[in-house]
């Protein structure tokens, strides 16, 4: 099985060319996706069936959740970065198995 690499900054830049969150879902005779308060200009329209709803859901939660998903990949990797013994090879193994601990603590 063959590792796909995402291009992370790649995807940041798509994040924040895209408008603000929170976007919402409407349900009704469509199912929409939209900015709260904004004009109909800025909504995505889907089917009102179940794969409609359902990918109108991942959509709009992804506008506020693949950001944070980013955020949290830059910040695991500053923590590895600090346990890569290539760059300090003098750091104690408590000191990796701290920054480990710290970096497994922050999401629970």
């Amino acid at each position: 099985m063959s590792v796909i690499r995402r291009n992370f900054a790649e995807d940041r830049r798509v994040c924040d060319a895209a408008s603000h969150g929170p976007w919402l879902v409407a349900e009704g005779i469509s199912t929409q996706i939209r900015q709260p308060n904004v004009s109909n200009r800025r909504r995505i329209v889907l089917p009102p069936d179940a794969n409609g709803i359902n990918d109108a859901r991942f959509i709009a939660e992804a506008r506020e959740g693949w950001p944070a998903a980013l955020a949290e990949i830059e910040r695991l990797r500053g923590v590895l970065e600090r346990m890569d013994d290539r760059k300090s090879p003098m750091m104690p193994r408590s000191a990796m198995a701290h920054l480990a601990r710290e970096a497994l603590d922050y999401g629970t």
